[in-house]
């Protein structure tokens, strides 16, 4: 788990009860179900709303990720990317295609496909950034909730 999810959400925590406390509230005061199932309830379904009933459910993934990032093992992926280009310098570019099914990596394998194809450099660029792009829009049912959620109201006061 990475340090500043610790960080943050212990940091969170804390302040919330001593602001509770500093205030002179009683801590069992803040603990209403009806309002926490109103707030955090009400949040959660405007995620419905929003997205895709698909990618609300990958939401899970998302926390996952976040509590235990995943390994991409950069190492390995900058080996193959060297072979790659080894073997390219020595039997050209078209040789690229007997790799392509040992690829795990599907953005790296659409990209390599795309140079073997001989698309123009400018098109595959655009192609790949349209994908990446894509990719972290997979993301936005959290970004959502911020912006649908009780705060967003005091953030556009």
């Amino acid at each position: 788990m990475d340090l500043g999810v610790i960080v943050g959400v212990t940091g969170g925590v804390v302040l919330v009860i001593i602001g509770i406390l500093w205030g002179g509230g009683d801590m069992l005061a803040f603990f209403n179900p009806p309002s926490i199932m109103i707030t955090v309830g009400a949040s959660f379904a405007s995620l419905f709303v929003g997205h895709p009933f698909s990618r609300v459910l990958q939401l899970a993934t998302f926390v996952r990720h976040t509590l235990t990032p995943p390994n991409f093992q950069e190492e390995r992926l900058i080996t193959q990317l060297v072979a790659f280009s080894e073997k390219a310098r020595r039997e050209g570019l078209l040789a690229l295609e007997d790799d392509l099914e040992e690829i795990e990596d599907g953005f790296l394998r659409k990209g390599i496909q795309l140079v073997v194809d001989g698309t123009d450099p400018r098109s595959s660029r655009t192609s790949c950034t349209t994908s990446s792009t894509r990719s972290r829009r997979g993301t936005s049912p959290r970004l959502c909730s911020s912006t649908t959620g009780p705060s967003r109201r005091l953030r556009s006061a």
